[in-house]
C-alpha cells in the first residue's frame, strides 16, 4: 500500500507556541471548576473522566458500556459546560435575573424538560418559555457587545 501524505502545516500554525497538552489540562480544569452547575450524577461522571485522564476506552471498561456512548456523554456534558449561556451568565451575572439564570441552568445545562423546570420554580411552560427566549437574546446581544468591543479595541 501507498502511504499517505498529509499536509499538516497549517494545523501546527494554530498549535505555534502552545503545549498542547498544557492546553488540554486547561479545558479539564475548565469543565471541572463548571461541573458545580450539572446534577451530581453528571458531575461524578466528568470527575471519573478527569480522573481517568480523558482515557474513554478504559472508563468504558469501567461503567461497562461502549466506547461510543461514553464519548458521546462526555462531548454532550463538555458542549453545555462551554456554550455560550454559561460563558456570558458567569461573565456578567448581574445582566441575568434569579428566574432566567434558573431557567438557563435547570433546561440547558442540567437539560431537564420544560415541564419540570416550570413545576420545580412554580411558573408556566409558557412563562419558562419566555424568560428562556429573554435569556437567549441577552447572550446573543452579550456576545456581540464583547465582539464589537474587541474589535474596537484591535483598530486602535
Amino acid at each position: 500500500m501507498r502511504q499517505i501524505r498529509v499536509d499538516t502545516g497549517w494545523f501546527d500554525g494554530r498549535w505555534e507556541g502552545v503545549d498542547q497538552r498544557q492546553d488540554i489540562r486547561r479545558q479539564w480544569e475548565r469543565l471541572l471548576h463548571r461541573a458545580g452547575f450539572l446534577d451530581e450524577q453528571e458531575r461524578a461522571f466528568l470527575e471519573t473522566t478527569a480522573e481517568q485522564g480523558g482515557r474513554i476506552t478504559r472508563l468504558a471498561r469501567l461503567t461497562g458500556r461502549s466506547s461510543a456512548s461514553v464519548r458521546r456523554q462526555v462531548r454532550d456534558i463538555a458542549r453545555r459546560l462551554l456554550g455560550r449561556e454559561l460563558d456570558a451568565m458567569l461573565q456578567r451575572p448581574e445582566a441575568f435575573s434569579a428566574l432566567e439564570k434558573a431557567c438557563l441552568c435547570d433546561h440547558l445545562i442540567r437539560k431537564r424538560p420544560l415541564a419540570c423546570v416550570a413545576e420545580g420554580l412554580g411558573i408556566s411552560v409558557y412563562h419558562v418559555r419566555k424568560t428562556l427566549a429573554a435569556a437567549r437574546g441577552k447572550v446573543q446581544r452579550l456576545n456581540t457587545e464583547q465582539k464589537n468591543e474587541k474589535d474596537r479595541v484591535l483598530r486602535k
